[in-house]
């Protein structure tokens, strides 16, 4: 091998190892910070008035009938205005405290690209809040404390160790998630009267569904498909 040769091959390992960090970054993120998969909504409104639709959906309001479910166990949605888009949380009730809330565990994210002066794409992104995540470890912590002084075989210490901070983790997690997807369903029910209309497609026939026939072109398609149908 060639002096040439090592000195290619030394530039492509330390090209390659900033690809392998930024994937690495990527997955730990999908692990550990997000906790939805991420979705796109195409809205038929300006950037400011998607603001405001969310705003007065929000808002529980006895006229507003159609999004009562939205609002059970005393759910409610903290919509908070950012440069790009919007931050979403929400609380429910304490069933044994009535005037308790729970915490918001996790955090959507909206971010607004306008395609057209009257469309615009929102790209959904659910995270856990840091607070949350780090209370996963709280309640192990202190029993490990507790484990690790006992006169057990190292090995079951280990995987009750290991079982604690799982689990609690998981659960911590899919928290997060179930907040995530409930506001998620709460900003699509909040633009469904606002969906742009749906692109034709072809029915059989090879004519466009949901649009009138026009009887010219479909006498011109008629001769021209059967001058090719047969020279073929």
């Amino acid at each position: 091998m060639s002096t040439q040769d090592v000195k290619v091959g030394r530039v492509q390992s330390r090209r390659s190892l900033p690809a392998l960090l930024v994937r690495l970054r990527s997955w730990l993120l999908r692990r550990l910070w997000y906790v939805h998969p991420g979705q796109t909504l195409l809205v038929a409104l300006p950037p400011g008035l998607c603001m405001r639709v969310l705003g007065t959906t929000a808002r529980p309001h006895a006229g507003r009938l159609e999004f009562r479910h939205l609002f059970t166990g005393g759910r409610r949605y903290h919509l908070y205005h950012l440069p790009a888009g919007f931050a979403v949380m929400t609380t429910s009730k304490v069933l044994w405290h009535y005037r308790r809330r729970t915490a918001a565990n996790a955090v959507l994210l909206g971010k607004f690209e306008e395609v057209e002066p009257q469309l615009t794409r929102i790209h959904l992104r659910g995270r856990i809040k840091l607070a949350h995540l780090l209370s996963s470890f709280l309640l192990p912590g202190f029993i490990t404390s507790m484990i690790v002084l006992m006169p057990w075989h190292p090995a079951f210490i280990a995987a009750a160790v290991l079982a604690l901070f799982g689990l609690s983790w998981a659960a911590h997690r899919l928290t997060a998630a179930l907040e995530v997807y409930e506001m998620v369903y709460f900003v699509e029910k909040a633009f469904t009267a606002h969906l742009p209309p749906p692109v034709p497609g072809l029915a059989e026939g090879g004519t466009i569904a949901g649009a009138a026939p026009d009887p010219t072109f479909t006498e011109a398609w008629e001769k021209f498909y059967q001058a090719h149908r047969y020279n073929d």
